[in-house]
């Protein structure tokens, strides 16, 4: 018999013999059953049931703990909510309080899904809310715009006292408030900025999703609301669910409205639907200054730079035009606009800076979302330690490990800024160095490392290639080489070298680096340079962040460099970094170091 075929047979025998009555011939039956399969939840769940049937509250508290710590989709969590509910009416708050301290520590020690984590901390949040009378009047209050005055002066007050805990319970019972309505559209529109102005961006996004599938609610404001929350969280996942955005939508939507739209066709890698945006707004700069200047940033974004030349020069004529009539808005901006003609005027050197920037800006968009991690395990925990607080069942035990954890994701997120800082610094080091006494002062300081892990390095080629930039963050290019081949040849027993060969022609200045390590699989070449792609354990020290490459492409940038992968070499992994320098010629004198 297979396995499927025996669970539906356990399954078939408990239900019969609790119809029956016989709730602790079940209780074996099932009990039998968990120790057969011990990773189902399902069995756990009906021992917790059975449990019940004879108000065995701590027995069947322990079988939905299991049951818990065994779901692997949200929705099956829908069935521990309704035991908790139960449970908390039938049990005195000693027991609850052990309880939670139980389902505290399984989740500090990783045994509960972080997804279902959350929705555990959501759950004892509504119900601390419900035993508050105070908080369930000012909610009641919330169920109709004609209390709007009163409503937005207690949440404000609540704002001001900090008390993040209370406005946290009082916008999950909006959120999870059946529909949005007519007569607290008022409302709900102000409560969704007073989420976003706390930064919870997921209570906001939950009430602006009802409202914008509610014919009722739904308004330009609420639409361009929704997508700048879902753009603050990096997440335009949910956006065709509830919305159609075909060439209808986007050209009846207002300015508001296109500006996010531009963003969210950015994410999905659709241009061409980003410059047919940007036509539209383009009709909107022709009598807005603002929107102009908005318009000529997008431009620069994209790298489309003859229409932003196009839009400074339009934008020109219409401040002009409004100083002509005496436009107080438009004096007021006049100091501002100062820039904006030092931009026509540098237009050139501005696009440069534009395509830093852009190549920064995809590096800083990825760091983000990799600093949302241990950013949201900082804050999940220690609203679980203010919970724990708030029921006087706090321990110094629980301020260790809250302390422990918030020093070990602060390391993390340490960890991160230090490979950022060379290429995010504003400090500006830019000198005339040596190309290959600066690749070996690298090689030089990791030395010991290198000595230890039994790897021969050498350096070779033209060793008068001079470069004009920050040495420091030339330095970090081969840092990061080296750092890679290192942890690439630590399994190997073979000989491992690494090699460096520097070389000049036609004024171009080229770079082969190779190490002779197991080589990049052909599955990850193409993806290798991308920000956070890893094959690497990140929760090992030797590092794993996926930002070496990286930040070794976007400092090449800086340098008017590349680097690509030899993807024909088979005696390990070997790079190529060219760059174009600055006007001067570089005598080939050839020098070779080895190690």
């Amino acid at each position: 018999m297979g396995a499927l075929q025996d669970k539906k047979l356990y399954a078939q025998n408990i239900s019969i013999l609790r119809y029956e009555g016989k709730i602790n011939e079940a209780i074996v039956q099932c009990k039998t059953a968990t120790e057969k399969y011990p990773a189902d939840n399902f069995f756990f769940k009906i021992l917790g049931d059975l449990y019940m049937d004879l108000d065995c509250y701590e027995m069947a508290a322990t079988a939905y703990f299991e049951n818990l710590k065994r779901i692997s989709r949200p929705e099956l969590f829908r069935t521990f909510v309704r035991f908790y509910e139960r449970i908390r009416q039938k049990v005195d708050e000693e027991f609850l309080a052990s309880y939670q301290s139980r389902i505290m520590s399984a989740i500090k020690k990783h045994e509960i899904s972080e997804e279902i984590s959350e929705k555990i901390v959501e759950l004892w949040k509504r119900s601390e809310f419900i035993a508050s009378p105070k908080l369930q009047d000012l909610a009641h209050l919330s169920d109709s715009d004609v209390n709007y005055n009163e409503v937005k002066d207690q949440f404000n007050e609540l704002s001001n006292h900090k008390d993040f805990m209370a406005l946290s319970y009082l916008l999950q019972y909006r959120v999870n408030s059946s529909v949005a309505r007519r007569t607290t559209k008022k409302i709900d529109t102000y409560l969704v900025q007073v989420m976003e102005r706390h930064e919870q961006y997921k209570d906001a996004q939950a009430l602006l999703e009802k409202m914008v599938l509610d014919s009722r609610t739904c308004t330009k404001d609420i639409i361009a609301s929704f997508l700048r929350v879902c753009r603050k969280q990096s997440d335009y996942s949910d956006v065709k669910k509830c919305l159609t955005i075909d060439n209808n939508f986007i050209s009846s939507s207002d300015f508001n409205i296109q500006y996010e739209l531009v963003y969210f066709f950015e994410s999905l890698g659709d241009i061409d639907n980003v410059k047919a945006i940007l036509n539209q707004i383009k009709r909107s700069a022709t009598r807005s200054p603002p929107i102009s200047r908005t318009l000529y940033n997008f431009y620069l974004r994209f790298n489309m730079f003859d229409e932003a030349n196009s839009e400074l020069s339009r934008l020109s004529m219409l401040l002009a035009n409004g100083r002509s009539r005496g436009d107080s808005r438009i004096e007021e901006q006049q100091e501002s606009e100062q820039a904006v003609w030092q931009k026509l005027k540098d237009l050139v050197s501005e696009q440069e800076h534009n395509r830093q920037m852009i190549a920064l800006r995809d590096l800083l968009k990825g760091f983000s979302h990799e600093l949302g991690q241990p950013i949201t395990n900082i804050r999940y925990n220690t609203q679980l330690y203010q919970l724990r607080k708030r029921k006087g069942i706090d321990s110094t035990e629980d301020v260790d490990e809250l302390l422990e954890l918030i020093l070990r994701q602060t390391q993390r997120i340490g960890k991160l800024l230090d490979r950022f800082r060379p290429i995010v610094s504003s400090k500006s080091n830019n000198t005339s160095f040596n190309v290959m006494s600066r690749i070996q002062e690298v090689f030089q300081n990791l030395s010991s490392r290198l000595e230890i892990a039994n790897i021969k390095y050498s350096v070779c080629g033209n060793n008068k290639t001079v470069l004009w930039g920050d040495p420091i963050q030339f330095d970090q290019i081969f840092y990061n080489l080296i750092l890679n081949s290192m942890q690439a040849m630590e399994e190997i027993s073979t000989e491992k070298k690494i090699e460096v060969s520097i070389r000049n022609f036609k004024s171009k200045i080229s770079i082969w680096f190779s190490d002779t390590g197991p080589g990049i699989p052909e599955e990850f070449q193409a993806k290798i340079f991308e920000p956070f792609f890893t094959t690497k354990d990140p929760s090992q020290q030797s590092g794993g962040e996926g930002l070496g490459l990286f930040i070794i492409w976007n400092i090449l940038k800086i340098f008017n460099g590349n680097i690509t992968l030899d993807k024909g070499y088979l005696d390990g992994a070997r790079f190529l970094i060219t760059i174009l320098p600055e006007e001067g010629a570089n005598d080939e004198h050839e020098q070779s170091i080895n190690h």
